[in-house]
């Protein structure tokens, strides 16, 4: 932020423009006055730049506001969620439109940056609502609208990764987990090579390596014919046949076992050691090139290529998910259900690390 003379081609915003605010703000030559106490709400950066000792003289005017380097559209998101009535909100919020997730981001990245704690929780805890709606089927009603938001999955993705992907707030990890299912949803429907290889080029381009293993993992499974494909890259295949040479070592997936078993037993387990014998007998599946998972209905058949690892890792999240419930003899769980719970949630763990670090198995 800088205090400097406008070019005289500003103009004023439609909007935020009060007659009684008490502060010039600038961006992309739009003039905006608006008032201190808003902009002071929430603890933010504004509140400590106002409470500075010298704030009182640094007065500011049209001629001379405090210039941001912010896009003019997206500040005045941030001046929408200020100013904003409940029922407003309400509004844009409950009509998931296009329009309105774009703006939800954009308040998100400036609030973000300018630490709106509570509406950097908030807007994170609705685009988290949203993305779990976001490929599923809609009402008749709001089919047309649906569409739209199909059409612009991807450029939705892209902007809210952009501006979540390296969050550590509490609100926006969640967002994170939220919006790394979206994109393992995407990937995983991409119904050709090219569209894959599109979606890739977009991670790549991005620099969404935590992304970027995924769509790599998926050609390996899906597209045997990936070598003779002219829609791939030198640089791509190279990761390519890394990955496929690393999925392939059996050291691999031997590690995997071992963070696997490595999960706590509940203080009532009797028997630490049947116990943990019960879930590796599970989890030991994983190293077979021809699984089967009796009694769930899961089954992972792979005549040649590396061992499908992610698949199987969700496969022992799923299935472990539900065997409180549903008891099956055919697995010989002996297990205490806390225990299992402990099982699932480090087997859940497991998971994440190596979605998230796949990237680094397609490198040399």
């Amino acid at each position: 932020m800088t205090s400097e003379a406008l070019p005289r081609s500003y103009e004023r915003d439609d909007k935020f423009y009060f007659p009684d605010g008490d502060m010039f703000l600038a961006a992309e030559g739009v003039v905006f006055k608006v008032h201190k106490v808003m902009l002071s709400r929430d603890g933010s950066m504004f509140h400590n730049m106002f409470s500075m000792p010298n704030a009182s003289s640094e007065q500011t005017s049209e001629d001379n506001p405090l210039v941001l380097q912010d896009n003019a559209k997206c500040f005045r998101s941030l001046l929408w969620i200020l100013y904003a009535l409940p029922p407003e909100i309400t509004a844009a919020t409950s009509d998931v439109t296009s329009d309105n997730i774009y703006r939800l981001i954009d308040c998100l990245k400036l609030a973000n940056k300018y630490h709106f704690s509570a509406i950097q929780s908030w807007t994170s805890e609705t685009l988290s609502s949203i993305l779990a709606c976001l490929l599923k089927d809609n009402d008749k009603e709001q089919q047309s609208e649906s569409r739209a938001i199909r059409r612009n999955t991807r450029d939705i993705l892209v902007r809210l990764s952009e501006v979540v992907i390296n969050a550590t707030d509490a609100g926006s990890v969640r967002l994170t987990s939220d919006l790394r299912t979206v994109w393992r949803c995407v990937i995983k429907k991409a119904d050709t090579l090219q569209e894959l290889v599109g979606i890739l080029r977009i991670l790549e381009e991005h620099d969404f390596r935590g992304l970027q293993g995924l769509a790599y993992h998926r050609i390996l499974a899906k597209w045997p014919s990936w070598r003779k494909s002219s829609l791939l890259n030198r640089d791509q295949k190279i990761k390519l046949l890394a990955g496929y040479h690393s999925l392939q070592d059996t050291s691999y997936s031997a590690s995997l076992l071992n963070e696997l078993s490595a999960f706590q037993h509940s203080a009532r387990c009797r028997n630490q050691e049947e116990c943990s014998d019960s879930w590796d007998t599970f989890t030991t599946r994983l190293g077979s090139r021809r699984s089967h998972y009796p009694g769930t209905g899961y089954a992972t058949r792979s005549s040649s290529g590396p061992i499908d690892i992610v698949k199987h890792l969700r496969i022992v999240c799923n299935v472990s998910n539900n065997l409180t419930e549903h008891r099956d003899k055919d697995l010989c769980f002996d297990m205490k259900d806390e225990c299992i719970k402990n099982a699932r949630l480090q087997a859940e763990a497991v998971l994440l690390k190596v979605e998230t670090n796949l990237i680094d198995v397609f490198t040399l």
